[in-house]
């Protein structure tokens, strides 16, 4: 058994060795097509790029406001936002895929097949990240901006892969941006009515929103949840075992729930 003040040191020397192995030099950040496509479109040529600040590098800086790509969970970064938070204004990019074509490809890169997958209602998997975020948004220097996107992702072949425990998954290569088929930005607790498509009833609980949404009542509860605890929604009261809530802010929510792409 390693001791816990050894833990780790020796975890961040796997770490440095494993990023060896995939090439990557030192200083150098490892990521996918699509991150780097996002960066460029919102960081543009006026902005920079990998800026050191507040003891973090930011993907972009543009006019004094730090931009985000973030194509993982919002989990990994929500310390770094609220670092950030303090002392700058903060455009967290994350892109959600609307569809996926999955290309598999040999060891040199060549296609061996294809397959496409399309996300229904695929703006409710924003609320995956928003849970994380409950105590973040809304804040006064905070914008997200969901961004639908088709992504081709490029993945090695199982029987390409030489090691016996991965052949049954296969090793994700690249993902690179298709397309962007439009946007949704959130500044306040009102907006995340804008992920949810048509109009919603103003009292609902988990088992009416998921039959709206034709969704889990688990999916359900979790949407509830995002908007009670960013200010979107409060309980009333008990339906049942379900709880009811009332959505706020529907007045206000005029404009477009969707901006679609040029």
């Amino acid at each position: 058994m390693v001791a816990g003040h050894l833990l780790v040191p020796l975890i961040n020397l796997i770490l440095v060795a494993l990023i060896k192995d995939l090439g990557v030099k030192e200083g150098q950040l490892a990521e996918f097509s699509l991150h780097a496509s996002l960066k460029r479109l919102y960081v543009g040529e006026n902005g920079r790029t990998e800026v050191p600040l507040a003891g973090w590098r930011v993907d972009g800086l543009v006019a004094g406001q730090v931009i985000e790509i973030q194509t993982g969970p919002f989990l990994a970064i929500r310390k770094k936002i609220c670092s950030l938070l303090r002392s700058h204004s903060v455009l967290l990019v994350k892109p959600v895929p609307a569809q996926k074509i999955l290309c598999w490809v040999d060891e040199n890169g060549n296609p061996v097949r294809r397959r496409i997958i399309r996300v229904g209602n695929f703006l409710l998997n924003a609320f995956d990240d928003l849970v994380y975020f409950t105590r973040i948004f809304p804040h006064p220097h905070l914008a997200i901006r969901f961004v639908g996107v088709t992504v081709e992702e490029k993945r090695l072949s199982p029987r390409y892969i030489k090691s016996r425990s991965r052949r049954r998954r296969s090793a994700i290569v690249d993902v690179i941006l298709a397309q962007i088929v439009g946007q949704v930005d959130l500044h306040t607790s009102a907006d995340l009515l804008r992920l949810l498509p048509g109009s919603l009833p103003g009292i609902v609980d988990a088992a009416r929103l998921s039959d709206f949404l034709g969704v889990p009542v688990w999916q359900a509860r979790k949407i509830l949840y995002c908007l009670r605890e960013c200010g979107a929604a409060r309980q009333v009261g008990y339906r049942r075992r379900f709880r009811v809530y009332e959505l706020l802010g529907q007045a206000s929510c005029t404009t477009p729930t969707w901006h679609r792409a040029a």
